[in-house]
């Protein structure tokens, strides 16, 4: 209904790409990313999903092509870091991961998918360190579900 009202928004293609990624229909996806990846209001975003539908679909240079360039649109948005780190993990560039990681935890030290990065990492190398992040990982779960309850709760209103 809001694109056949605004065809021309491209915050609209947008929401509809990142429905379409969520549903994993990621032609669609591509194809709603693709249109708006040049309009200055959507490119970090839509480089940032193309990133994503590439490594999904095993495309990892072209993942990381995206993903870079949505770090460069968008430099204070850790996912976009987290999810370079996840592409250069399996393209075996684990120094490469680790930079990414790092940068990305430099900007939110609590990003979930940067410390699930750095666990993939840990566990691969066979770290001991594993351990200690496994368990700040679930920490970050415990006040992801928290957070979420809060959304979800319901609010009664009475008349005095």
């Amino acid at each position: 209904t809001y694109l056949a009202a605004h065809p021309e928004d491209p915050r609209g293609h947008f929401a509809l790409g990142m429905a379409y990624f969520a549903a994993r229909e990621y032609p669609q996806a591509r194809a709603e990313m693709t249109r708006v990846a040049a309009r200055p209001e959507t490119s970090g975003g839509a480089e940032y999903f193309l990133g994503r539908i590439a490594r999904a679909e095993d495309s990892l240079d072209e993942a990381a092509l995206h993903l870079e360039r949505a770090i460069q649109l968008l430099p204070k948005f850790p996912d976009a870091r987290a999810e370079l780190a996840k592409v250069r993990l399996r393209q075996g560039l684990p120094d490469k991961a680790r930079a990414a990681i790092d940068s990305a935890l430099a900007i939110d030290p609590d990003n979930y998918q940067a410390n699930l990065a750095l666990l993939a990492l840990l566990e691969k190398a066979h770290d001991p360190k594993a351990a200690a992040q496994r368990d700040h990982l679930k920490q970050l779960e415990s006040k992801r579900k928290a957070q979420e309850q809060l959304m979800l709760r319901t609010i009664e209103m009475r008349p005095f």
